[in-house]
């Protein structure tokens, strides 16, 4: 063996894991970014309805043709769910997603995960909020754009 190669069993099987675990990072990459992307647009969605009440990034993150369903059973278009949501005179406070998890088919992608936060009507009254929500993304021009929603109360 020449002197400053370094062949040594210890340092094989360290190079052979760390090459392993590269891999598999590599591999789960595109994914994790996938993930990490529509958790981003879900969170953008959240804020422009709940907090900021935004009608031009609403327009960004829908798709033309939308199903919006609400926990109480109310079924919205595009239109409708965008003047709602802006129009909306309560507020929301500590509003919070749990549970957030995907799952890709093509150029769709299926998001649940539950929302908690103070709802605050007009006259101030709070009252504790905690819905499940499904929603469908698909990718537009390479953009995710929410085409269905249905939350339900928890």
């Amino acid at each position: 063996m020449k002197s400053g190669t370094n062949s040594s069993p210890t340092f094989i099987c360290v190079k052979n894991l760390f090459l392993f675990f590269s891999l598999v990072l590599f591999i789960q990459s595109p994914a994790q970014t996938l993930e990490t992307e529509l958790f981003q647009r879900v969170k953008q969605l959240n804020d422009a309805i709940f907090m900021v009440k935004d009608s031009v990034a609403l327009e960004s993150l829908l798709a033309d043709k939308v199903s919006y369903g609400h926990s109480t059973g109310k079924i919205e278009n595009r239109q409708e769910m965008i003047h709602g949501a802006v129009s909306n005179t309560g507020s929301y406070a500590n509003v919070s997603l749990e549970d957030f998890s995907v799952f890709f088919e093509k150029n769709t992608a299926i998001v649940r995960h539950a929302l908690k936060a103070t709802s605050i009507d007009k006259d101030g009254k709070q009252s504790p909020l905690h819905i499940g929500l499904l929603q469908v993304w698909v990718k537009q021009k390479k953009q995710w754009k929410l085409t269905a929603r249905q939350a339900v109360k928890l």
